[in-house]
């Protein structure tokens, strides 16, 4: 029933959480990597492969494993999504946060067409964040 499986976020070093947290460390990597990798665990891409493998609001790690991720080896994907990231913690909006959402699925190589099909399944549940990011396609479409 809930929008999203997971909200990942970056939590500053002295604050505790709970309630099932998982915590994830990047091997390799900075800041950028980091906040790449969060925009893509928070993206509709993502979470329409964990809809497509579980049916409950667990997450589980052998679930994680199998999910498709784009590469972070791509430093230029890794730049761009991680300063569309930054503009958004600085200000954020529904727009940025179309912003990511399409940027993150560029990253994964998603035809136009795919992409606007994985929307419809989140039409009911973020509908504002659908008509933003539909919104973004139409005006990127005009520039193409």
């Amino acid at each position: 029933s809930s929008a999203r499986r997971m909200i990942a976020s970056i939590v500053p070093a002295g604050y505790v959480a709970g309630n099932s947290l998982n915590v994830l460390f990047l091997k390799v990597g900075n800041d950028s990597h980091i906040k790449a990798f969060i925009a893509i665990l928070n993206s509709l891409v993502f979470e329409a492969q964990v809809r497509s493998m579980v049916s409950t609001n667990h997450l589980s790690v052998g679930a994680m494993r199998k999910i498709r991720v784009p590469t972070l080896s791509d430093e230029l994907a890794v730049i761009r999504i991680a300063s569309l990231v930054d503009e958004h913690l600085q200000s954020p909006s529904s727009l940025s946060a179309a912003k990511i959402e399409l940027g993150v699925a560029d990253w994964y190589g998603l035809p136009q067409s795919i992409y606007e099909r994985l929307l419809e399944q989140f039409e009911l549940k973020v509908p504002e964040d659908v008509a933003e990011i539909k919104a973004l396609i139409a005006v990127r479409r005009e520039y193409v």
